[in-house]
């Protein structure tokens, strides 16, 4: 199911009493791609760098695989109904389209399959800045107030979202985020 496939879905008229349908197909192509994606194996020894360099001379590398899509329907409640039968699953996701619930999903890959896991507003805006390759001064900037660092550092290490830790180039530096100025 590639990117495209969601644009067709949402075309179609005959599917609008179902409007999450095309982000739901959004991330069956994330997944696809997650699952698709090279192996990146974490590199342990470049994370004590974390301890020795400020914010602004480093960046954090999600692994290859990781995919973010935030969605204004529960597509992680969905996905999870039509992987796990049972009235409970059904129940949460009638009740999460009722209230209106929105979703921000991480798209991992443990081994060769894929997980899908809802986070907050602070932790995608932190993925997203992470995978833009902003450095941490300026994630750390767009995850705001909210962000709990070490919680995320022990999640991704758990579900192997993080790659590695980059040193950022001086020249690199001087070319800051005009969105965060």
């Amino acid at each position: 199911m590639g990117a495209g496939s969601a644009t067709f879905v949402e075309a179609q008229a005959d599917l609008a009493e179902w409007p999450y349908l095309g982000d739901c197909a959004r991330l069956d192509a994330a997944i696809v791609q997650c699952e698709g994606a090279a192996d990146a194996v974490l590199d342990r020894d470049t994370l004590a760098w974390l301890a020795e360099h400020p914010a602004k001379a480093l960046r954090l590398r999600l692994a290859p695989a990781v995919q973010l899509l935030a969605s204004r329907w529960p597509v992680a409640a969905l996905h999870a109904a039509h992987r796990h039968d049972g009235d409970a699953a059904v129940a949460a996701v009638r009740e999460a389209l009722a209230t209106g619930q929105a979703e921000s999903v991480v798209v991992g890959r443990t081994a060769w399959r894929a997980d899908v896991t809802p986070v907050d507003a602070p932790v995608f805006a932190w993925m997203q800045a992470l995978q833009a390759r902003r450095t941490l001064a300026e994630a750390l900037q767009r995850a705001g107030r909210g962000f709990d660092f070490s919680a995320w550092l022990i999640q991704a290490l758990q579900r192997g979202w993080l790659w590695k830790a980059e040193l950022v180039d001086e020249t690199e530096e001087k070319h800051h985020d005009p969105d965060l100025a």
